[in-house]
């Protein structure tokens, strides 16, 4: 009988739909190496309910990276460092979707970037549950 219960109590659990929202930057050229170039993609404003369940990016460049930039994904304030120019991570999972979202990178070193590298765009999915 408890087995029943328990059972029935999970079969009733509510259904959220997935919904997304993308933004985009055309980008810029990076001039200097260990300075944080941050792209503001967009905002979602209070009244867009959700919660984030995945993240997809793409930092595009005119030419090959000189080395892996660092790079962080940020809503508002809340920053967390991601590992590529390109993926999809489950980070933010559960929060809120709603603020500004915004992608920083930065090349490795110091001094001027030679030849810059040109950034063509710059692209973020957020996919949100909504119950």
């Amino acid at each position: 009988m408890a087995l029943g219960l328990m059972l029935g109590v999970a079969s009733q659990a509510v259904q959220a739909t997935i919904v997304s929202a993308s933004f985009s930057h055309s980008g810029l050229s990076i001039q200097r190496k260990g300075h944080w170039y941050r792209f503001t993609l967009g905002q979602l404003p209070p009244e867009n309910p959700g919660s984030v369940t995945t993240l997809s990016w793409q930092i595009r460049s005119l030419a090959a990276w000189p080395q892996p930039p660092s790079v962080l994904l940020c809503r508002d304030r809340d920053c967390q460092r991601i590992d590529s120019v390109a993926g999809v991570s489950r980070r933010f999972a559960g929060q809120g979707s709603q603020g500004e979202w915004s992608i920083a990178v930065a090349l490795s070193g110091s001094g001027p970037q030679q030849p810059p590298l040109l950034i063509t765009g710059v692209s973020l999915t957020i996919n949100r549950a909504i119950p």
